[in-house]
């Protein structure tokens, strides 16, 4: 069956005399779920676990993968508002033309946002395997893709982050006992 725009679209006419094509239903225009969106993050979880298996630590694989995970989170989040803003268009194309404009704009930058936040991580994956660099360095950029990511990975952090402060602690209790200088209050 061929794809027919005719049978898929219909045109409006508005008072002022304009015309608007619209689509007949959401899914032709805005699908609920983006092809390859899902695919696209279970192959980026296989490029990580494949290529950092010997080089990162699994808790660290499964930090980034929850950020790739939230990442999708938020992609999957963005079409169903453009869902709701088509929605809204299609009940009366005269008067929200200009909503759907704007937020058509605003959702375009979003997406830019989000294509920039997944370049980031993969720079933080090389970053990360690379020979001579401590967890403890690229763990600033991983907090900052965090903050902007949000999701699950937020309690993957703090749980991170804790664990770092126990070892800095450990590390700590530890120098001062090799010194062996004791505090006498």
């Amino acid at each position: 069956m061929a794809f027919s725009l005719r049978r898929r679209t219909y045109k409006h006419r508005c008072p002022d005399g304009t015309h608007r094509i619209i689509h007949r239903n959401i899914d032709d225009a805005f699908p609920l779920a983006l092809k390859g969106v899902q695919a696209k993050i279970e192959l980026d979880l296989a490029k990580l676990t494949d290529s950092a298996a010997g080089t990162l630590g699994t808790e660290y694989r499964e930090s980034i993968a929850g950020l790739l995970y939230s990442l999708g989170d938020l992609n999957q989040s963005l079409m169903m508002g453009f869902r709701a803003v088509y929605a809204a268009y299609q009940a009366d194309p005269c008067n929200n033309s200009e909503f759907l404009t704007r937020q058509v704009a605003r959702m375009v930058e979003e997406t830019q946002r989000h294509t920039e936040i997944q370049v980031r991580i993969s720079g933080l994956i090389g970053l990360a395997q690379t020979d001579g660099i401590e967890r403890e360095e690229t763990q600033p950029i991983f907090r900052e893709l965090v903050r902007e990511v949000g999701g699950g990975s937020v309690m993957l952090a703090a749980a991170a982050d804790v664990e770092q402060a126990k070892e800095d602690a450990r590390r700590w209790i530890d120098e001062d006992s090799v010194g062996g200088q004791e505090t006498v209050d």
